[in-house]
């Protein structure tokens, strides 16, 4: 199981304020090259150098520039610049994981019967400058 949160394609079209062709359901979890994503991740190509790869990529969708679509097959996120749209997608991505770190202490963590949790008190140096702030202010 994936630890990274998923988004639709077509939330993921959305936010990019592109458009979708293809399944507005399918679940995607993050960006890579055309070489290297699967299924669960998205791609783009941003130069025409890499549409050979647009057939033998995995990833589950594709962000390619309205001038390019018709290169691409299977789920696709049009709009006017792939690499711009390309850096927006690693925003939304890394926003949504993100979100999903949770604080507090692993499930994974040994943690002795004899532990305790104390505020966390002020080191010397914040105390001083602290008192430092104060006088500049009299």
């Amino acid at each position: 199981m994936s630890s990274k949160k998923s988004i639709t394609l077509s939330e993921l079209a959305k936010k990019l304020n592109a458009k979708l062709i293809g399944d507005p359901e399918f679940q995607v979890n993050g960006i890579k090259t055309l070489k290297e994503a699967n299924q669960d991740e998205v791609s783009f190509l941003s130069r025409r150098q890499y549409t050979k790869q647009l057939d033998s990529t995995k990833a589950g969708g594709v962000i390619i520039s309205e001038t390019d679509k018709d290169l691409a097959k299977g789920n696709l996120i049009v709009g006017k610049d792939a690499y711009l749209f390309y850096a927006k997608a690693t925003q939304v991505f890394k926003e949504i994981n993100q979100e999903q770190q949770q604080q507090g202490i692993s499930k994974l963590a040994d943690i002795s019967s004899s532990a305790r949790i104390t505020p966390k008190q002020p080191s010397a140096l914040s105390v001083k400058f602290r008192i430092m702030l104060k006088l500049e202010t009299m």
